[in-house]
């Protein structure tokens, strides 16, 4: 026969029916007044008993209901996490920046995240290949995150030269750009770095500076717990227009073969 067990709970109702199958030593159990008692019953083919705990068994449904209720409320009160990189030379339109073709110029570097806290920042640079031999980066300063994670910060040089982590048509630097800090850093806009470029000679044209988001270089940021958020590719356009004295050259190559038309049409 199924043995029954109770317990002290002021909740239980104090008289139950038992239905056909329910041993007499449950009945009585059950008669016996307010009660936390698992039931035991026989199944109708006379197969071993089976136990159900009614009380235990509400008290976590309810429990386990209450958690997934709270888990949910938390959950859509809390916004993704969202994190960006930016770029500006504080001249004319941000994010983008018109240089002669041996200038050396300065871009300022920011990031924008929410809405955790952040202790470090990972990201490289890519150009495409056809710039890449005529640029270079020539000065790291760091901000905010202030521990590089390079080891290294100040004067730098710093090719394009790498296909690892790049994208198809474009060669990347190799160093991380990224920093860290000692305490986590609150979610909101710093400025992460200020970088110095260097234009040796290179071809006039528009040429677009991304972050890289290739393995083994994905651009990333840590929050306090350790789990990283991966930064969508960031883009600075680089103008280049030739020097001055390349206009001059070309303005009087114009003059010269306009002056040579003209006393050719004299003479005819």
């Amino acid at each position: 026969m199924c043995l029954s067990s109770a317990g002290d709970d002021s909740r239980w109702p104090g008289s139950f029916a038992p239905h056909v199958g329910w041993s007499a030593r449950n009945a009585s159990a059950a008669a016996a007044g307010p009660k936390k008692i698992t039931f035991y019953y026989y199944r109708h083919d006379g197969a071993r008993c089976y136990a159900a705990s009614l009380m235990n068994g509400a008290n976590k449904l309810v429990s386990s209901l209450v958690g997934i209720f709270v888990s949910a409320v938390v959950a859509s009160a809390t916004p993704p996490p969202v994190q960006t990189l930016s770029f500006n030379d504080n001249v004319g339109t941000a994010s983008a920046g018109t240089y002669q073709t041996t200038d050396t110029f300065s871009v300022d570097v920011y990031l924008a995240y929410s809405p955790y806290n952040a202790s470090n920042l990972s990201y490289w640079l890519e150009v495409p290949t056809a710039l890449a031999p005529f640029i270079s980066i020539t000065n790291v300063s760091y901000f905010t995150f202030g521990i590089p994670n390079s080891g290294v910060a100040g004067p730098a040089t710093l090719a394009f030269d790498s296909i690892s982590g790049a994208d198809t048509g474009f060669l990347a630097e190799t160093r991380n750009l990224g920093g860290s800090s000692a305490i986590p850093v609150f979610s909101g806009t710093v400025q992460v770095t200020t970088l110095t470029f260097n234009l040796a000679g290179a071809p006039t044209g528009v040429f677009s500076l991304f972050s890289t988001n290739v393995s083994p270089m994905n651009s990333l940021v840590t929050d306090s717990f350790s789990t990283t958020h991966a930064l969508g590719q960031a883009t600075y356009a680089i103008t280049i227009v030739p020097e001055p004295s390349s206009w001059n050259l070309l303005a009087l190559a114009g003059a010269s073969v306009a002056a040579v038309a003209f006393v050719r049409r004299v003479r005819a």
